[in-house]
């Protein structure tokens, strides 16, 4: 894969807790851009603040509709009925 394919592209990182926090601070520099979703008001602001992502939201799933690839960092069980109903089908595993 052409290594400037992921820094034309949008990530959605869904849970910006330990896990999704520091996948978004890392894979920012790669990417064109980063919209985070968490449940918590207050690590959305953190994870903006410190420039881990440009967007985020409680209720962010339309952000997903902007994003070539979803990373789910929840924890196991965490996400109320899961993400399944809000994501698009057909989902495509790609690996960064």
């Amino acid at each position: 894969m052409d290594p400037s394919f992921w820094s034309r592209r949008t990530l959605a990182i869904v849970g910006l807790g330990q896990i999704g926090g520091s996948l978004a601070l890392a894979l920012r520099p790669l990417v064109s851009r980063v919209v985070g979703i968490d449940r918590d008001p207050a690590v959305i602001d953190h994870a903006r603040r410190h420039g881990w992502i440009e967007a985020g939201a409680v209720d962010g799933w339309p952000l997903l509709a902007e994003a070539d690839a979803v990373v789910v960092a929840g924890p196991r069980g965490g996400t109320p009925g899961g993400v399944g109903p809000a994501a698009p089908p057909p989902l495509v595993p790609l690996h960064i």
